[in-house]
């Protein structure tokens, strides 16, 4: 039941990871720029 539910974070992680990068790099050219 634990692996399942890890499996389920990871899998919204891996699903989150490009807005989250996408989000970093306008935060960062914004604060940089």
């Amino acid at each position: 039941m634990v692996g399942e539910h890890l499996q389920r974070i990871e899998e919204q992680g891996e699903a989150l990871r490009p807005v989250l990068e996408s989000a970093l790099k306008k935060a960062a050219s914004t604060a940089f720029g």
